[in-house]
């Protein structure tokens, strides 16, 4: 704490008097019952982990819900990283409410919760000094749209390759190369090969002044940019909304391979001439040589119906 001398002085003047008030308050009051003194102490709500099931349309459940937003009876208590134990006050029978919250862009800066996952609810009993666990489990809400590649259907990819790219995306089913279940995408660069760009065909009519978001599992060794191309009356216009960072070699990230939720409404938002869009991935080396590669799963666009 930064305080001038004579503000110093102030705060010591002011925490003595504090402490002395504390002091005797709890001197005076230490006579008082011993049911009002245990009035005073919490119960605990515990909380591991929130889990996820959606659907078996929507893709795969593998979700990085990393904070709990935590509600008793509708009013929200904090939000708190996951796991975590939280005191709680209210005591007695209380509907307790909790929500998943994600690092929007990858970003611990900005966190928010999902505006896509259900709300968890549940009737518990606190009682003072007794911990109470809960397992939540969240899926989409029913008015959700989800459209998936999860890389597993043998006769073929949702994505397409540029003239101008020196390589192409395709399935791999190589142990190494696989996040979950028999496939992933794969592209890399070798020697010589410089650029990479791949794009769904979807032509997906997005809302605006509304949620869009894209998740998917990824992998790399090189800086990646993850766009939307908006379709316009005068062509196409392709715009960069995120760049991810390489995950190889990152000591925070499980054998190099992250979880992300991209937003994408602002630039959705932007494009006022186009309501129809796809996504792209795009890798371009700085070098000629050394090998670059991108290992994609389980690429989700989520919005509302």
């Amino acid at each position: 704490m930064n305080i001038l001398p004579l503000q110093k002085t102030r705060f010591l003047k002011h925490v003595y008097l504090s402490f002395s008030a504390l002091l005797i308050s709890t001197l005076f009051f230490s006579g008082c019952s011993k049911s009002k003194q245990e009035a005073t102490v919490p119960a605990y709500l515990r909380i591991d982990s929130i889990d996820f099931q959606g659907t078996s349309i929507q893709g795969t459940n593998n979700q990085n819900i990393t904070e709990a937003w935590i509600f008793i009876d509708s009013d929200l208590q904090g939000i708190y990283d996951l796991p975590c134990e939280v005191p709680i006050l209210a005591l007695g029978s209380r509907e307790v409410k909790i929500r998943g919250g994600i690092k929007r862009n990858g970003m611990g800066t900005s966190r928010v919760v999902s505006p896509f996952f259900s709300t968890y609810t549940e009737q518990l009993t606190f009682e003072p000094g007794k911990t109470a666990l809960v397992k939540p489990v969240v899926g989409y809400f029913s008015d959700v749209e989800v459209w998936n590649e999860s890389f597993e259907d043998a006769g073929g990819i949702q994505f397409s390759t540029t003239t101008n790219s020196d390589t192409t995306l395709r399935l791999t089913n190589a142990p190494g190369e696989v996040f979950e279940g028999y496939g992933s995408g794969k592209a890399f660069l070798p020697d010589g090969k410089t650029y990479m760009k791949f794009f769904t065909n979807l032509r997906k009519t997005l809302p605006k002044a509304n949620p869009v978001f894209m998740e998917l599992n990824y992998k790399c060794n090189d800086v990646v940019n993850v766009g939307l191309i908006a379709h316009e009356a005068g062509g196409d216009i392709s715009t960069v909304v995120l760049y991810l960072k390489p995950t190889e070699n990152d000591p925070l990230i499980k054998n190099g391979w992250n979880k992300i939720y991209i937003n994408l409404s602002d630039q959705i938002n932007l494009s006022t001439a186009s309501t129809q869009f796809d996504i792209f991935f795009e890798l371009r080396k700085q070098s000629s040589s050394g090998t670059s590669y991108m290992l994609l799963d389980n690429v989700k666009l989520v919005y509302p119906e």
